[in-house]
């Protein structure tokens, strides 16, 4: 049976919507399935999801990378790029992710140097650092086309925060949770936007 590959950040990920989630354990009916669940059963494949709520662009083509050994002639790689103001650093040996988003006023991590560095340099420049990345993956899905690996990339200024038009969490909560990512009926939209993409490709770059 194919695996289908999803890497990205927590939209992707589908953050708050697996078990033991707030959003989950207040809203879950039977039937209710993820994104990626959908794409993954109507071709007919195993969910395999590396994707990490806060990725990184670097981290992403990190997993995507690491992971070539293991895709199979047949398998589908989906891919969702993630905002540059994301930066991978280490913690105590651990991978992290450091973000200013300055759209959103979020900030993650506390190293002082990172997230200067993302406000001086990346924020300005964040259209270039978007088509500098958006290069690489292109490539990397090209070169697993010539592999007979089914590939798919997504922009994350196509489907979330501030810029997509899917339900999120906080709305079908009615604010009861402040979170920005999908709701269930958006998980069902984003399945169908990806599958019909899947079965009409268009070039994105």
């Amino acid at each position: 049976m194919k695996t289908c590959w999803f890497f990205g950040d927590s939209f992707t990920r589908g953050d708050n919507c697996h078990k033991g989630d707030v959003y989950y354990e207040m809203t879950y009916t039977n039937g209710y399935k993820r994104w990626t669940e959908i794409v993954s059963e109507h071709l007919n494949g195993i969910e395999k999801n590396c994707a990490w709520g806060g990725n990184s662009n670097q981290h992403i083509l990190h997993e995507l990378i690491c992971n070539l050994i293991n895709y199979k002639e047949g398998d589908w790689v989906i891919v969702g790029d993630t905002r540059p103001c994301r930066v991978m650093n280490f913690e105590e040996g651990e991978v992290r992710n450091t973000i200013s988003d300055s759209l959103r006023g979020y900030t993650k991590g506390n190293n002082e140097s990172i997230l200067n560095y993302i406000v001086d340099e990346i924020i300005p420049n964040e259209k270039e650092y978007e088509i500098y990345y958006q290069k690489m993956y292109i490539s990397l899905l090209e070169f697993l086309k010539h592999k007979n690996i089914n590939t798919l990339f997504w922009k994350h200024t196509d489907f979330w925060s501030p810029t997509f038009k899917l339900e999120t969490i906080a709305s079908d909560t009615n604010g009861k949770l402040i979170d920005g990512h999908y709701s269930w009926n958006a998980h069902k939209r984003k399945a169908e936007i990806i599958i019909n993409r899947i079965s009409n490709p268009i070039k994105l770059l």
